[in-house]
């Protein structure tokens, strides 16, 4: 993290993450395989001090539109205020879709964050036959990073934003009854 917050996503270099690590370029190769990995695993730290505040917030899973729609509103408003999340994302998409969404680390901190939603979503019959936890979280995952990457100039109060994820997501995963 320290290199991003220091020198820039931009500037960081395998070679710069190596030496503020006090180690050889091939050690850090043996842990990753490129710099993706790396900002992927930074993000993720960070977005581990996020879901330690969805978690905080959002404990009852019994109004399962509130509890999505509260989660999506914290990550959008967390995320920009983390150092390396909020330089990924206000560079634009081309780093959000290389270093995001192609790695498996995120997708696993969206599964981990849903299994539980989902399978109370699953036992109420809200998810409709053949959507898997997975695909869940790929729309969420493209619906918040879409979002992250290019902020809407028309949604842009809280209210506005939740109305958003009301009308724009939740439908896309629930059944309403």
């Amino acid at each position: 993290l320290h290199c991003y917050e220091t020198i820039g996503l931009e500037k960081t270099t395998m070679e710069t993450v190596a030496k503020e690590a006090g180690i050889g370029r091939a050690t850090l190769y043996r842990h990753f395989t490129n710099q993706d990995e790396i900002l992927a695993e930074a993000v993720l730290s960070e977005m581990g001090e996020v879901q330690k505040k969805i978690e905080a917030e959002l404990d009852d899973l019994s109004d399962l539109d509130k509890f999505l729609e509260n989660a999506c509103f914290i990550i959008l408003k967390e995320s920009p205020k983390k150092t390396v999340a909020s330089q990924m994302f206000g560079s634009g998409g081309a780093i959000v879709q290389r270093a995001a969404l192609g790695q498996d680390l995120l997708t696993g901190f969206g599964e981990f964050l849903l299994r539980d939603f989902y399978q109370v979503a699953q036992k109420q019959q809200r998810i409709a036959e053949g959507v898997e936890l997975a695909h869940i979280v790929e729309w969420i995952t493209r619906f918040l990073t879409s979002y992250l990457a290019n902020p809407s100039q028309l949604f842009t109060s809280d209210s506005e934003l939740r109305f958003l994820i009301r009308r724009g997501l939740i439908p896309i995963i629930l059944i309403h009854q």
